[in-house]
């Protein structure tokens, strides 16, 4: 995905389309940083207590 950046450059992104579409998001709305999603931790269930 190309697209242009606040400097008129013109910017390439290779591989990732999320990064892609993140980037070029910031770029049309003028932002100097862009932020990456946090990965949710995965939850593992709680271990059953059998009791007799």
């Amino acid at each position: 995905m190309k697209y242009y950046t606040n400097n008129g450059q013109v910017a390439t992104v290779n591989g990732d389309i999320a990064a892609g579409r993140r980037y070029f998001e910031a770029a049309t709305k003028n932002l100097s940083t862009v932020t990456t999603p946090k990965k949710k931790k995965d939850e593992h269930p709680a271990p059953a207590v059998n009791s007799v």
